[in-house]
């Protein structure tokens, strides 16, 4: 299990690699002059290098994970909030000031979006639900989204900017990883280190999201509401 998830994760390292190494920003003010053969060949071969070696490292990787604090910890939370288990337990108070919690969203379908202010693709999913609000749309869907913004002054006026408390509940958790929900966002990464080397690394990561239905985790890596149809294909 643990070698899949590894695989998983270093495959979205990859192919993060190569989004970045193909949406570079191109200067405004130089005219849209296509790279010369040779240029195009040796920034591929030097990419194709980059790709070359991770793959010998993956191949090379063992099986088992060194133990540490950090993997231990990430492997308790993955098994708390696993596909097919509850929802965890947690009371907490709203941007209404009202006491919510894991008990008022066990009914039909619940979609929790873990998110901070400073987050464009989370603020695409909210604007996306407060769209399909408007128009009536994901009518058997309710949402909760838990903010990790350390400033609560920042949270509120999003909040209020964006009408948030007309189609969704409002959690802010702030930084504290103490807070259960907090775990849906610590996740494992790799990275490369000078050596070109991968290394895996453990972060607190904005966005999460987790798709629940009568209090059961469906998944972990759900279609989205700026998926639209996509979205509400998922909830059959």
């Amino acid at each position: 299990m643990y070698a899949t998830q590894m695989f998983s994760r270093i495959l979205q390292f990859i192919l993060a690699f190569v989004f970045i190494s193909c949406t570079k920003t191109k200067d405004p003010n130089v005219n849209n002059i296509e790279p010369t053969t040779v240029e195009t060949k040796t920034e591929q071969t030097e990419e194709y290098k980059v790709f070359e070696k991770l793959n010998a490292q993956i191949a090379n990787m063992p099986k088992d994970r060194p133990s540490t604090p950090e993997s231990v910890k990430l492997d308790k939370i993955q098994e708390l909030i696993k596909e097919g288990n509850r929802f965890p337990e947690f009371t907490a108070p709203d941007s209404k000031n009202n006491t919510v919690s894991d008990k008022d969203f066990n009914q039909g379908y619940v979609l929790y979006i873990f998110w901070g202010t400073w987050c464009s693709s989370c603020i695409d999913n909210i604007v996306a639900v407060r769209d399909a609000y408007k128009e009536q749309a994901f009518k058997n869907v309710k949402f909760v989204s838990v903010s990790v913004d350390a400033k609560k002054e920042s949270w509120d006026q999003f909040v209020y900017q964006y009408d948030m408390n007309d189609y969704m509940t409002n959690i802010l958790i702030g930084k504290n990883r103490a807070h259960v929900l907090s775990n849906f966002l610590y996740k494992s990464m790799y990275s490369t280190n000078d050596k070109e080397e991968l290394i895996e690394t453990y972060h607190y990561v904005t966005p999460s999201y987790c798709l629940v239905k009568d209090g059961v985790i469906v998944s972990n890596n759900p279609m989205l509401p700026k998926d639209g149809d996509a979205f509400l294909e998922q909830l059959k």
